[in-house]
């Protein structure tokens, strides 16, 4: 959804655009989207891409592609974190802002931005694992999720890890599609929004209080 999103952007601002894919070509509504949006398409073998933030696999696209912008998986660094700062304004109104994270990358930037405010931040990790996205943001931009009182990492709500579901969690998908008429994908949106209700059901976000829910994409694109 990132490479798709990137393509779409491209095509809207005029802005040539190269997506780094992992493993083999493969064609699908996702790949013929992000080609008709004018990206072109790069395969790596899965092997080749554990290195993706190697001096050496960026110097190969530098190299391979001339003189570009390399944005790193899931916009991750310091310069994802000032981009997702202008999702919100200064001051908010609400007593927290939910959303789920991949990198933590959009959960630091608007944490960053609303530092100063009562606003809380409220970001459920998609990945298996104790402090994964605490220590990825420090290596990757140096951000210090500690500095920031405002900011909370849930990480009880992964369902088995990135890209994992059970029965659960599709059955809460398919509700809250019914009743809402909004779409939601697995992998981010559902997790999040189970978590989200999960903490109003126990009582830990406050009575009476304002949540805002960001929608950070994974849906697949219109055909």
């Amino acid at each position: 959804n990132h490479l798709l999103a990137l393509s779409a952007a491209g095509r809207e601002l005029g802005i040539k655009t190269i997506g780094i894919v992992r493993g083999e070509e493969v064609t699908n509504s996702w790949i013929s989207t992000m080609r008709r949006n004018g990206m072109l398409l790069h395969y790596v073998s899965r092997e080749a891409y554990r290195f993706k933030n190697h001096d050496s696999f960026l110097k190969i696209l530098q190299e391979q592609f001339g003189k570009c912008l390399i944005i790193p998986e899931g916009g991750a660094g310091s310069t994802g974190i000032e981009g997702a700062m202008g999702m919100v304004n200064d001051v908010e109104f609400y007593d927290w802002i939910a959303l789920p994270g991949g990198t933590g990358t959009s959960s630091a930037g608007i944490a960053k931005k609303l530092q100063n405010g009562s606003c809380k931040v409220l970001c459920f990790q998609v990945l298996k694992g104790e402090s994964i996205l605490k220590n990825e943001l420090k290596e990757t931009s140096g951000f210090d999720v500690e500095q920031f009182s405002n900011l909370q990492i849930d990480c009880e709500y992964h369902f088995g890890g990135y890209a994992k579901s059970n029965e659960e969690l599709r059955n809460f998908q398919k509700q809250w599609i019914e009743q809402t008429g909004i779409p939601i994908d697995l992998i981010y949106g559902a997790k999040a929004l189970y978590g989200l209700y999960d903490k109003f059901q126990l009582g830990h976000l406050g009575e009476n209080s304002r949540v805002l829910y960001i929608h950070t994409g994974g849906l697949g694109p219109k055909i």
